[in-house]
């Protein structure tokens, strides 16, 4: 695999990724839909197959034993977190949806080697 050429700012942004996910997973929420009550599930899907496929991107990340144990290990990590809170709940199929979108972004990484490499070749030409 080619190192991409901004790799320094990408694994930044990857960083990033998980500290949002932090922030949103354990800051108060100011209010709920009620009526999309498991609307946040595939966020949580999405949210955590995002950031898993972009360490899937980079050169220095790309084995999975890397950056797989770090998400597999925040999902449950988070959850037991949140419920020490006071305002935010333990929820199993939050942690289900957590590790179904790490396994999603594994497989889209596989199956797309080389996006942000194309990425960036977009935008330097």
């Amino acid at each position: 695999m080619i190192k991409p050429h901004f790799q320094k700012t990408w694994i930044i942004i990857g960083y990033l990724g998980i500290l949002a996910i932090f922030s949103a997973c354990l800051l108060p929420l100011q209010s709920v839909a009620t009526e999309l009550s498991h609307s946040d599930k595939w966020l949580h899907l999405f949210c955590y197959a995002a950031v898993t496929f972009w360490f899937t991107q980079l050169k220095d990340f790309h084995t999975p034993k890397i950056y797989l144990p770090v998400l597999l290990v925040m999902s449950p990590l988070i959850e037991i977190l949140q419920e020490q809170t006071g305002y935010r709940f333990f929820e199993w199929y939050d942690m289900l949806a957590n590790l179904l979108g790490t396994i999603l972004g594994v497989f889209l990484g596989y199956y797309f080697p080389d996006w942000l490499l194309r990425f960036e070749r977009t935008f330097k030409n």
